[in-house]
């Protein structure tokens, strides 16, 4: 499984990797919300996390590569970390819509048609005007 911990400021050079303090024992406890489905985000270069051994500074977690570069079958979700601890910040935020947005997206809807019916009535009415002998 892989656990998305979040971010670690990096150094002003890029050709540096930050340094990552782990914890002293082997296993810790996290709480982690699982996402599942399309996890393949957009990227700017070729082939992310191109360079060889870990740790190593990628765009987007792609688990078909990670997959590859580790040479172990992975999981089909991501787990992101929840809670801050000192070893990262996390940075997911579950992206839920109230129903307040959706009602609003309808009103808009509803407005945007209904102007176009006014413009149609009032373009139809000018062009019968127009057509009529004088």
């Amino acid at each position: 499984l892989i656990v998305n911990f979040g971010w670690l400021k990096a150094p002003t050079n890029r050709s540096q990797l930050p340094t990552v303090v782990w914890p002293e024992s082997t296993s810790f406890t996290a709480t982690v919300q699982l996402k599942q489905g399309n996890l393949q985000g957009f990227t700017l270069a070729d082939e992310i996390g191109a360079e060889q051994g870990w740790p190593k500074r990628i765009q987007g977690i792609d688990l078909a590569i990670f997959s590859a570069q580790l040479a172990k079958p992975l999981q089909g979700f991501i787990g992101y970390r929840n809670e801050a601890d000192g070893i990262a910040t996390p940075h997911y935020q579950s992206v839920v819509m109230g129903p307040d947005k959706h009602y609003a997206y309808a009103v808009q809807w509803l407005l945007i048609g209904l102007a176009c019916v006014v413009i149609a009535y009032f373009a139809m009415r000018r062009r019968g005007y127009e057509n009529k002998p004088a």
